[in-house]
């Protein structure tokens, strides 16, 4: 019966210790920097994709928009 009582409480333990590790994983600022910038590379590519369609493609600023959007896209993606 001991040995099942240790295992219990090691398993036990290994559970809090995981639970304790992850709880101080979410209050870290670790990572967050990322999230920032993403949001605002999100709310830039929303705005671009705006002008786009409210000027359309018939005139002469959206084309230029499309275009240099479209050669920025051909960088990144090679």
């Amino acid at each position: 019966m001991q040995n099942v009582e240790k295992t219990i409480i090691g398993y036990h333990t290994l559970a809090t210790a995981h639970i304790a590790g992850a709880f101080d994983r979410l209050r870290s600022e670790k990572g967050q920097g990322a999230v920032e910038y993403a949001g605002i590379v999100f709310l830039v590519a929303m705005l671009i994709a705006a002008a786009i369609t409210l000027l359309g493609t018939d005139n002469f600023i959206g084309t230029q928009i499309k275009t240099k959007v479209g050669e920025a896209f051909g960088k990144i993606t090679g």
